[in-house]
């Protein structure tokens, strides 16, 4: 069995350094943040609307869904519409829209054009365990991540590190479909 360099040892220590400091800057799971408006009504006025009341989900479908304890414990804020949404790369606008004559309110959702170029942070640790064709069967530990985003096209750099004691560090282009 082939033993690990000592800059191998190193360098696992600073990808794990890197996935603590990725743990504790992201957010939280399961907890509700607001949204902003789309760009294309961003700024236009809420006005109330006469008519039929909205529909709402009874009082403890706040409470079932985890929401805020100060919204849970007003009265006047009900829910009205929910809605999951699978995990994407792909932006995507959700819309509510409520029925005036039935009460109803629904939501929408579209997928949004990808960007030209946007910024991106998205990182990766990887082990693994395979054979390379000259030396035989080796481990491998990799750190990299993807730094910009220009439509289906994400630039970014990994550094590869196998039990044989060769490396890899580089810059790269995928293609996400």
């Amino acid at each position: 069995m082939t033993s690990w360099k000592p800059y191998t040892v190193l360098l696992a220590g600073l990808a794990l350094l890197v996935i603590v400091w990725n743990y504790l800057r992201s957010a939280p799971v399961g907890i509700y943040t607001e949204t902003k408006d789309d760009k294309a009504v961003a700024g236009m006025a809420k006005a109330p609307i006469s008519g039929a009341p909205v529909k709402a989900l009874p009082p403890a479908a706040k409470r079932k869904l985890g929401l805020p304890q100060t919204v849970q414990d007003d009265p006047s804020k009900h829910v009205v519409e929910t809605a999951q949404f699978p995990i994407t790369s792909q932006p995507f606008t959700a819309v509510a829209v409520y029925d005036d004559k039935s009460g109803d309110v629904s939501v929408s959702v579209r997928n949004d054009p990808l960007p030209w170029l946007a910024a991106e942070r998205r990182y990766y640790v990887r082990m693994g365990y395979g054979v390379k064709t000259k030396i035989g069967n080796v481990g491998q530990l990799a750190v990299g991540g993807n730094f910009v985003q220009m439509k289906a096209l994400h630039v970014g750099g990994s550094i590869e590190l196998f039990t044989d004691g060769d490396g890899y560090a580089g810059l790269h282009v995928e293609y996400q479909f």
